[in-house]
């Protein structure tokens, strides 16, 4: 027979319910055991003693009892124990269906979801206007400013790709590379999971493209939601990462120098308690950087 769980009520509920229902296909058998009882010769009650009579006679009472209410106590064990069971199912049921979801949430959030083309888009879109500072005044100009952003769009995607591709084909072998990833609710532009994380950590890149000027403000944004997203993914893979912020830049002139923006990105990733490697590439120059330069910390742009 099982036995009785008191860690939780519902567990309590089902495990009792179970015991009663067992109970009800045991009673006949107690009856047909103790039959003997019953059948004792008159004749042979009479030679005993009087202690003896009393016990058998007792016993003979109480089998008759339990006998003729047999039918009663039988279903009252029977309903008892199933409407428990069902109780305790239900409820267990119930707590059970939250618990697969947190679960299924969590899974979830550890696995590696492709962005959507749209998604992919919408994000760049929001860059943009961010860096750029865009406000939409009419319908005139926002049609204007629907279509240079759309190129816009394009040219940052093209950038991103370009720069993937290298990664990717000059690392291979010692990482696996994805592109454009949402992880829990942090998106990823390039992960390169490293084969071996004993030799070399995970590397998580930031790409962010600046068509015309470059906003320490949005610099420090990028850096901060970089360290956010690589804190979360060794939180979640239980995996050491390199977190890198590449700026690519078109314009020549900027407030700063690239040496100075360089300088306040990396005091102000300090106090984020995590360290950004940055790296500064011109627009024109991508195709002629060299990929092993990428993840090389504190070296020039």
């Amino acid at each position: 027979m099982n036995k009785i769980e008191f860690t939780d009520i519902n567990r309590f509920l089902t495990s009792l319910g179970t015991i009663f229902i067992g109970l009800a296909f045991l009673l006949p058998w107690f009856i047909i055991q103790n039959n003997s009882v019953v059948l004792i010769d008159e004749e042979k009650i009479k030679k005993l003693t009087p202690i003896a009579k009393e016990i058998i006679q007792n016993q003979q009472n109480t089998l008759l009892t339990v006998n003729n209410l047999f039918p009663i106590i039988s279903s009252t064990l029977v309903l008892t124990g199933f409407l428990m069971l069902f109780l305790g199912l239900y409820r267990w049921n119930k707590r059970q269906l939250i618990t697969d979801r947190i679960q299924d949430e969590e899974l979830k959030s550890k696995e590696f979801q492709n962005l959507s083309t749209e998604m992919k888009r919408e994000i760049i879109a929001d860059d943009i206007k961010l860096a750029d500072d865009i406000e939409l005044n009419d319908d005139e100009n926002d049609l204007n400013i629907d279509e240079n952003l759309n190129q816009d769009i394009d040219n940052y995607l093209n950038i991103e790709n370009r720069i993937y591709l290298q990664l990717a084909e000059f690392y291979k072998r010692e990482y696996s590379p994805s592109q454009n990833i949402k992880i829990g609710n942090f998106n990823y532009d390039v992960i390169l999971k490293s084969k071996d994380i004993s030799l070399r950590s995970d590397k998580i890149i930031e790409i962010k493209f600046y068509k015309n000027t470059i906003s320490i403000e949005n610099l420090k944004e990028a850096a901060t939601q970089l360290t956010l997203s690589s804190k979360y993914y060794e939180k979640t893979f239980k995996r050491r990462s390199a977190p890198t912020l590449l700026v690519i830049y078109s314009g020549n002139e900027y407030p700063l120098s690239l040496y100075q923006y360089r300088k306040t990105i990396r005091e102000y990733c300090k106090t984020l308690n995590k360290l950004v490697n940055i790296k500064f590439i011109a627009e024109d120059k991508i195709d002629t950087y060299k990929p092993e330069n990428l993840l090389k910390n504190y070296i020039k742009g």
